[in-house]
């Protein structure tokens, strides 16, 4: 299995051992990625981690393999899409107060 961390810098400055995932397959990290590299990166990988790097459906489109998006981000609003729409939504609740977590494919690209 391929697994591919996009964007790593954030979430890791170098004091994280990946040895957890890399028993999982062949782990490729990268501590940023545009939109070109990331295409490249992908193009083969079952699985994607990501901080804060858009995956859209472009992306998911162009990667059919992918089968796992991983979301790194300790943000719980996290959003692939520039304004929340209500509806589908799965309210629930956290520490912080209620969060809404909507399904990927609904929402629109980019």
């Amino acid at each position: 299995m391929k697994i591919v961390f996009l964007d790593s810098a954030i979430i890791n400055p170098g004091d994280i051992s990946w040895e957890g995932i890399e028993t999982l397959g062949t782990f490729e990290n990268y501590k940023r990625s545009t939109c070109r590299e990331a295409l490249e990166r992908l193009q083969d990988a079952d699985a994607a981690f990501t901080d804060s790097f858009p995956i859209d459906r472009e992306i998911m489109e162009k990667c059919p393999k992918l089968k796992f998006i991983g979301i790194a981000a300790t943000k719980s609003h996290f959003s692939f899409t520039r304004r929340p729409t209500p509806s589908p939504s799965f309210p629930t609740t956290s520490p912080i107060g209620p969060v809404r977590f909507r399904r990927y494919m609904d929402s629109p690209p980019i």
